[in-house]
């Protein structure tokens, strides 16, 4: 004779089994129509992460690299191509968010994607994040030229003992 627990078990698993195929099976191919927008959906904006740090802070648990200079260019490269691949599908993005990482930890490769996005869109905002550490009058001129209207900047402390208890200092 079955027990009761052993019976519902064995009926659960089944029943698991039987309508799990319908949602968690995997179809090969790529559907188109994942890859366009969605007709009458609302504008996105498009968050850009850039994983790289001059250093690790040890109370970040964010996505992040220790800055390695070819690496960093490799990624930006790879940003663009990925961007048009999103752009020839018919997407279209007005308002940026950089954040990171240290999104100004490559200055040369950051201008370039900056002046990439305004050939290609119809840039409207711009918001990126920053350390103190790498904010100079020229940086900010050089941001503000290419439509950054908001720098966030990663003041963790004006506490210059907590800061270097936390290796920012």
């Amino acid at each position: 004779m079955m027990r009761p627990h052993s019976f519902i078990c064995d009926l659960a698993a089944k029943v698991v089994r039987f309508e799990g195929r319908k949602f968690l099976s995997l179809k090969p191919g790529v559907d188109e129509d994942l890859l366009r927008p969605r007709k009458g959906a609302p504008e996105a904006a498009l968050y850009i992460h850039i994983p790289f740090c001059k250093r690790l802070c040890p109370y970040c648990s964010f996505n992040r690299y220790l800055f390695e200079e070819e690496r960093a260019r490799r990624y930006f490269r790879q940003l663009r191509q990925e961007l048009d691949f999103y752009l020839e599908r018919g997407f279209t993005f007005r308002s940026f968010y950089f954040g990171g990482g240290t999104p100004t930890v490559l200055m040369d490769e950051l201008v370039a994607f900056l002046e990439y996005l305004h050939r290609r869109l119809p840039v409207k905002e711009i918001s990126l994040e920053t350390n103190p550490s790498d904010v100079t009058p020229e940086t900010v001129r050089i941001l503000k030229d290419l439509g950054v209207k908001r720098l966030s900047m990663g003041v963790q402390s004006f506490d210059d003992g907590m800061l270097k208890a936390m290796g920012r200092f």
